[in-house]
């Protein structure tokens, strides 16, 4: 950590929403030793699941399966898990190892599940990081206020604001940080989650760590060349390059290149999962980006056409994909324009 700036890296985690966690057991092995000699503060290793578990696989039933996969040599670097509705009862103890930290999520939907997880979490002996999903546009401003309080009361090591579908502009980033920092105790470490629907995820983290204050520790998610589920992440080697020339950190960036190189460059040209028109658009209407890929998997709406169509998505199906709707509106729109062509 430098100048109380923790960077995350989520890139198998976040990333095996590409591929069901399915990266193979030596690019797995080799990426959290690279990501450890680079000097990365914290990696989160993969998500917690019920199922067995399997060397190929970033998914962990529980903290011993997580150990087979950080390297003896690990520098100073910790470890997280994401537990995505998934009970942390079926989790040992913590033990005073290096896997430390245990990341929760909540949903409007699912808000006393969330805090009732992240108590037992604390409960264990873990640190918690509560990451409020899509907390920008899911929330009323009160709403927010009250949660925040809420979140004080439980006092988890972080919380991380999730820009679930790509919300937030310049403004917005420092309305969400000043409303979170208000109210927020000042011990709480305060994180953000961003995600590339406009473009501009560096240039919203720049200014993140331009504008908090220094006596609160910022901590700031990113993946290796921003893999993740279409348009992608904050990506780690930007975030961490301005680190290296703005706060005089040592990353070491020849590893996170390496990286990228070897395993990266190719799974992009696989499956891209950077920057798309549609995304944005769906962002502008502060929907769930399953409405603009449905679109775009239909293979025959110009962006004139998406932009006329996620413009009726409204109502509580906004946050929560619903493909009934969306095709819905996909076939009254055709059907519209099949009769003013007649």
């Amino acid at each position: 950590m430098k100048d109380n700036i923790i960077i995350l890296d989520t890139s198998l985690r976040d990333g095996s929403h590409l591929n069901e966690g399915k990266f193979g057991k030596q690019m797995i092995l080799d990426t959290i030793s690279g990501l450890c000699r680079a000097g990365i503060d914290y990696i989160e290793l993969g998500f917690l699941t019920t199922t067995d578990y399997d060397s190929d696989i970033s998914m962990f039933r529980n903290i011993e399966d997580a150990r087979k996969v950080i390297p003896k040599n690990e520098e100073n670097t910790h470890f997280a898990l994401m537990a995505y509705r998934f009970d942390v009862r079926n989790i040992e103890d913590y033990d005073g190892g290096n896997i430390d930290l245990i990341r929760t999520t909540n949903h409007i939907y699912d808000l006393e599940e969330g805090l009732e997880n992240c108590k037992l979490t604390i409960k264990k002996g873990y640190k918690c990081s509560v990451n409020l999903i899509n907390f920008y546009g899911a929330y009323t401003e009160d709403q927010k206020i009250e949660y925040l309080k809420r979140i004080n009361d439980i006092h988890p090591y972080a919380i991380s604001m999730a820009d679930t579908y790509g919300l937030l502009d310049m403004m917005e980033i420092e309305y969400i940080y000043e409303l979170a920092d208000k109210y927020l105790d000042k011990d709480i470490i305060l994180g953000i989650h961003l995600h590339e629907n406009k473009g501009i995820s560096y240039a919203m983290a720049q200014r993140f760590l331009q504008i908090i204050d220094r006596s609160r520790i910022a901590l700031v998610d990113a993946t290796l060349y921003g893999i993740g589920e279409v348009p992608g992440n904050l990506r780690l080697e930007q975030i961490c390059e301005y680190m290296n020339k703005y706060h005089d950190a040592s990353f070491k960036m020849d590893e996170i290149y390496r990286l990228i190189d070897k395993y990266f460059v190719e799974l992009k040209r696989k499956k891209d999962w950077d920057y798309e028109l549609p995304y944005a658009i769906s962002s502008k209407y502060g929907i769930n980006r399953k409405y603009a890929q449905f679109m775009i998997e239909k293979g025959n709406l110009g962006m004139a056409d998406i932009n006329s169509i996620l413009k009726e998505v409204e109502g509580a199906d906004k946050a929560s994909y619903n493909r009934k709707l969306a095709e819905k509106i996909y076939s009254n729109y055709i059907n519209n324009l099949y009769h003013k062509e007649q």
